[in-house]
């Protein structure tokens, strides 16, 4: 069924794919992109949403109240105070929030140089749990890690298709921490479920959940089934070129159905 959508935080990661697919999906759009901060003033949401039924928010930080700048993906928790006391008082259907699974699961499992963005996405689900109490159009759902056929630096999925082409070592600090990986079409099929649901929370399922190395070389694996060069990895205690899994992963097929459109969508791209 259509739905009408405005998207905060249209040019992201994350954004970019979700706004195609809701082109195709919805009969209104609208997507705002723009810097934004816990000084900025959220009253406009009153009147650009009338007409939207759901609010979508992938805005993170910016610069904090003392004027600082901070890693854009945190989430600030002062703004997201503002945004949602705006929308409360608006006429829209609802506010969803994107968390993530990351908050959900013991410490010692997440790569440490990831734990401040962790905290932050704490702050940010807390803080809409505490708007759920007010206003039950609040809504917040948690996502694994997703990959997309989006290039982006800084990207585990995209930076290892990177190093295939280009033949560089891809360095990995934490091979044993756990990640838990959704395709970007299981996430949004998922996704449009969720905007169905009466639950407050949910969490998009994980298709995989491994450590950093079995990842890597699950990636490895599909690069040799499209006959494209593999990538060699490099760990705190080894160097190696792949060869075969030394891991065997339980992932559906039609995950790597995605997994092997997204890296001949991504190779395409790099190569023009």
């Amino acid at each position: 069924m259509p739905k009408k959508f405005l998207v905060l935080g249209n040019m992201g990661y994350l954004g970019q794919p979700l706004c195609r697919s809701l082109i195709l999906k919805s009969d209104d759009l609208q997507a705002l992109e723009g810097y934004m901060n816990d000084e900025t003033d959220f009253s406009f949401l009153r009147n650009a949403t009338y007409d939207n039924s759901f609010i979508l928010n992938l805005i993170a930080q910016g610069v904090n109240s003392t004027k600082k700048q901070n890693n854009s993906n945190f989430v600030n928790g002062l703004m997201l105070d503002k945004l949602l006391n705006s929308f409360i008082r608006s006429e829209s259907k609802n506010f969803i929030h994107f968390g993530s699974q990351y908050e959900l699961v013991a410490k010692s499992d997440i790569v440490p140089s990831r734990l401040p963005y962790v905290d932050s996405k704490i702050v940010g689900s807390n803080t809409c749990k505490s708007f759920m109490r007010r206003d039950s159009r609040v809504k917040l759902l948690y996502l694994p890690t997703i990959i997309t056929a989006s290039y982006s630096k800084g990207r585990f999925f995209s930076d290892f298709i990177d190093c295939s082409i280009t033949g560089k070592i891809f360095k990995i600090n934490y091979p044993n921490s756990r990640i838990q990986i959704s395709t970007f079409d299981n996430f949004f099929d998922n996704f449009y479920r969720f905007l169905e649901s009466s639950e407050s929370i949910l969490q998009v399922p994980a298709e995989i959940n491994c450590s950093v190395l079995q990842f890597a070389e699950l990636i490895n694996s599909i690069l040799v089934d499209l006959n494209l060069n593999t990538v060699t990895i490099d760990t705190d205690r080894m160097k190696y070129n792949f060869d075969k899994p030394t891991f065997r992963l339980e992932v559906s097929d039609s995950c790597i159905l995605r997994m092997q459109e997204y890296v001949t969508s991504m190779r395409g791209v790099r190569n023009e």
